[in-house]
């Protein structure tokens, strides 16, 4: 029986969060979620994800650097943003990326790219709130 990978989302708006969580958590998914930076730190600190799905913009710090400094382990990240500008500053060319608002599909066949899994059901078609 595979394992359910563990994916940690980190966005500062709980409604996305919840969002994201409830797709992923639809389709196999162990999800974790992290309201800001700081949550983001002890969440790496707790666990081990396969994948995080990261919110460029954050209220109390950057986590990408984060994400690289903090991890036991590299982490697969996808980035998330409204804005595009930040999300580019951060992207170093082999990060994928997600502009907000997108559609559940597309963070789905993001997702499976990424863990390198295509076995999810066919997502709804929700468009992800801005």
């Amino acid at each position: 029986m595979p394992i359910a990978p563990h994916v940690l989302i980190v966005d500062d708006q709980i409604e996305i969060c919840d969002l994201l969580a409830e797709a992923l958590t639809q389709r196999g998914c162990v999800v974790r979620c992290a309201l800001s930076a700081a949550q983001m730190r002890d969440a790496l600190a707790d666990d081990v994800y396969d994948l995080v799905l990261l919110d460029v913009v954050l209220p109390d710090e950057p986590g990408l650097p984060i994400i690289e400094d903090a991890s036991a382990q590299p982490v697969p990240v996808i980035l998330m943003s409204g804005y595009a500008d930040a999300a580019e500053r951060h992207a170093n060319g082999d990060r994928p990326f997600l502009g907000k608002p997108f559609q559940i599909e597309d963070l789905v066949r993001t997702v499976e790219r990424v863990l390198g899994t295509g076995s999810a059901p066919a997502p709804s078609a929700a468009a992800m709130p801005r």
